[in-house]
């Protein structure tokens, strides 16, 4: 690498690194910083509760997941950031847990700007890499995601990983094998990946790339198999990513907009399902119920949320007042439109595809599920590349 590029990039680590240190001294509250339902599951293992999840306060539905009743056995979460997240769970001390913490997943996100430089160089040029680099350094929602607890960096890291060591076609037996554990690993973390490394295996069988697929394929099965295992052995029945398939599939496909959790009566119904080891299956199964029923009953109605759920994962949601927020905007369309440029002006999707597809099974997971802004974020990865390359291609005109 000459010592130009060599210093360019220093400079995007050390920008990067500036920016995210920033937001963390006047932007978060660190020793209030929010886990969510992977905290949860994180005490109630430190408990001696077992990987489970508290629903129920007051004979009311509480999707905080309440510590005020004893917890059901959980499969809500996919296992892989809750163990990553455990270690910090040892340390008592809220402030300097968090700050750890949160340092850890500054260093990832480091981490994810090497790839994307390395990544983009290898597709486009030096100069595009460099961009991309930069690219990623100082965009708001890469900012925001380093300092606040989600898998957002980390699933980042993971995919970003598998894209570079798909981009050597001519791959051998170890790279393919860590190919397929990181792939494992990235559905371990974020239940939805399992689209995205299936559109891998197909796209490989279709080039007849038959030992790539099967090394891949059989990797990544048996890293989630002691997870599947683990979940038939507690609720007797087969789940293969998560109990949360049903509540998902409900908030994009319902009688109100997407997004919605539920209606009075639902939660009535809910409230009245047997407390017992089972209750995320039955939770899970009643969301799918409820969700085919209304798609065989508005169908229509299920096509045009499907339309309102892709504007809403490409452009912006007008019911999330943060997609509203003119930060997202002015940062967001312009990189839209710059990939989208990137994407048509270069025509070797030979070398993008891995990109591509990836962009795709998002829009697919939108199409079916919903979206949230975080989910538009981590697609992001796989768009720089190619805003960085449109970028380059304009520097270079107005250098002429």
């Amino acid at each position: 690498m000459p010592g130009k590029v060599r210093n360019i990039l220093f400079l995007s680590i050390l920008i990067a690194l500036a920016v995210r240190v920033l937001f963390l001294c006047f932007f978060q509250d660190i020793a209030k910083l929010e886990f969510w339902e992977y905290g949860s599951i994180c005490s109630n293992l430190l408990a001696g509760k077992g990987y489970s999840l508290f629903y129920f306060q007051n004979e009311q539905l509480n999707l905080l997941f309440s510590s005020a009743s004893s917890p059901f056995p959980s499969a809500y979460m996919p296992p892989g950031f809750v163990f990553i997240i455990l270690p910090f769970f040892f340390i008592k001390e809220l402030f300097l847990r968090n700050l750890l913490f949160l340092s850890f997943q500054i260093l990832l996100s480091l981490g994810s700007l090497l790839l994307i430089f390395k990544i983009t160089r290898s597709i486009f040029s030096e100069t595009a890499g460099l961009i991309a680099g930069l690219l990623f350094a100082v965009y708001p929602e890469f900012i925001f995601a380093s300092g606040t607890a989600g898998t957002t960096v980390v699933y980042s890291l993971l995919i970003l990983s598998v894209f570079n060591l798909l981009l050597n076609p001519e791959s051998g037996i170890k790279r393919l094998f860590l190919t397929g554990l990181l792939a494992g690993l990235s559905i371990l973390v974020r239940s939805d990946a399992a689209v995205f490394v299936a559109l891998i295996f197909f796209t490989l069988l279709f080039q007849k790339k038959f030992k790539n697929a099967i090394i891949i394929g059989f990797t990544c099965f048996a890293v989630i198999l002691p997870w599947q295992i683990r979940n038939i052995a507690v609720f007797e029945k087969y789940i293969p990513f998560t109990t949360s398939t049903g509540v998902n599939f409900y908030r994009g496909n319902n009688p109100y907009q997407p997004g919605v959790w539920m209606d009075e009566r639902m939660n009535s119904e809910i409230v009245s399902l047997n407390r017992d080891k089972n209750f995320e299956v039955a939770f899970n199964d009643y969301y799918i119920g409820e969700t085919t029923k209304f798609i065989k009953n508005e169908p229509e109605k299920a096509l045009e949320n499907m339309g309102k759920k892709l504007f809403h994962f490409v452009v912006f949601n007008p019911f999330d007042k943060r997609t509203s927020n003119l930060i997202y905007i002015f940062t967001w369309l312009p990189l839209l439109i710059l990939s989208v440029l990137g994407i048509f002006k270069f025509k070797s999707y030979r070398k993008t595809k891995y990109l591509l597809l990836f962009v795709a099974s998002n829009l697919i997971i939108a199409l079916i599920f919903f979206s949230l802004p975080r989910y538009q974020t981590m697609m992001k990865i796989a768009l720089v590349p190619f805003a960085a390359y449109y970028i380059g291609i304009i520097v270079e005109k107005l250098k002429s």
